[in-house]
């Protein structure tokens, strides 16, 4: 059987012979990254804040009514902070239309990316999380996301933006805007469902 590598006398580097065994798992490698690639580039893409989407003033009523702990962590106060009947009403768009979360909650500047997911999955979120808005503090809320934007997706690239706050300075057929007072509603599941699919 031929050597799969070979030493290039000028760059005193090893080289993979081309047709090889090795060779042609390298490639088939990279292709499938490629196509991976690819298709992350296209999956639609829900920009998430979650104070006043995965909670609302009526959850913080009734967890703090409900509220068993008596010395909670700080883990655990941040984890009751999140209303599992809006994550699963997040789940369901998520399922729907095959969407990745992008967080653009002001979390992401409290906390590393793995811990806010953490928190989530605590409270029974089943989603994928492909990253965060840029958190410098010199753009505003909008702009971090039209930078993302502009930065990972084509153009024309389906996407939703759910915050109950960041409405100006955005495509309004693009947002849902929970009430603070109730969290991610049924009736803002099927806006950001209908948006994701292109039917709103």
């Amino acid at each position: 059987m031929p050597c799969a590598l070979r030493l290039d006398s000028t760059s005193k580097s090893l080289l993979v012979v081309r047709g090889s065994p090795l060779y042609n798992r390298i490639v088939a490698r990279m292709a499938k990254r490629k196509s991976w690639l690819k298709n992350q580039m296209y999956k639609p893409v829900v920009f998430l804040d979650i104070d006043g989407v995965l909670n609302s003033k009526q959850w913080y009523a009734h967890d703090t009514a409900s509220h068993e702990v008596i010395s909670p962590t700080d883990r655990e106060l941040w984890e009751h902070s999140i209303d599992p009947d809006c994550v699963r009403r997040l789940n369901r768009i998520l399922q729907q239309t095959g969407a990745v979360v992008i967080v653009s909650s002001s979390w992401r500047k409290t906390h590393a990316l793995s811990e806010i997911v953490s928190i989530l999955e605590s409270r029974g979120f089943r989603g994928d999380v492909e990253g965060a808005t840029s958190a410098n503090g010199t753009l505003s809320g909008a702009e971090e996301i039209t930078e993302w934007l502009a930065e990972n997706r084509p153009p024309g690239a389906a996407y939703v933006v759910i915050d109950d706050e960041l409405t100006s300075a955005l495509p309004a057929e693009r947002v849902v805007s929970p009430s603070n007072q109730t969290g991610l509603t049924d009736k803002d599941v099927e806006q950001a469902i209908a948006i994701l699919s292109g039917t709103f």
